[in-house]
């Protein structure tokens, strides 16, 4: 018996080790882990487009209430659409478009638009060309401006995020 307890214990001290609690996440990648070449860019390109694609998809009719029915742009045939006729009954606290438009945008596009810019600036990327690099750069900028755009007119003043958050923060202006 004593013997069991010597063997058990030296197999719990020595099996324990600071190497031992360190993980490697296998089933997911940090942006530490692809933009550091050209190809791990256009994969972030590829996910902040399909994130611009959400912005007609997301909800039922997110998009076509918030833009277009409450506007001059076009004419609803619906009486399901008779309460988005009005900017001053569509745009309250209580609209679920709007949450879906402000998650969107903080959610999906701007946090992607601005790691693409965060990492494009490194030095040791390897791009190609200076012509890429931009290229790059420029789409991301773009993607960001076009959603703080669409915020501005839907919502006014919000807080304008331009830089990859490292901790919790609540105190945006």
């Amino acid at each position: 018996m004593k013997r069991l307890v010597y063997i058990l214990s030296s197999f719990l001290v020595l099996s324990c080790s600071d190497d031992y609690l360190k993980e490697t996440p296998l089933s997911n990648l940090s942006a530490q882990q692809i933009l550091i070449k050209p190809s791990g860019f256009d994969m972030y390109m590829t996910g902040l487009y399909a994130a611009s694609r959400e912005e007609i998809a997301m909800g039922d009719n997110t998009y076509y209430a918030l833009n277009q029915v409450a506007t001059d742009v076009v004419a609803d045939a619906g009486v399901e659409y008779a309460g988005l006729r009005n900017y001053q009954t569509l745009y309250t606290p209580t609209n679920n478009n709007l949450a879906l438009l402000w998650n969107w945008a903080y959610t999906q596009m701007i946090v992607r638009a601005n790691t693409i810019l965060s990492y494009g600036e490194g030095a040791n990327i390897g791009w190609e060309s200076e012509a890429r690099k931009n290229r790059i750069l420029a789409e991301a900028r773009f993607f960001r401006a076009y959603t703080y755009n669409l915020l501005v007119h839907s919502f006014g003043g919000v807080p304008i995020v331009d830089q990859v958050s490292t901790s919790p923060k609540n105190d945006y202006q």
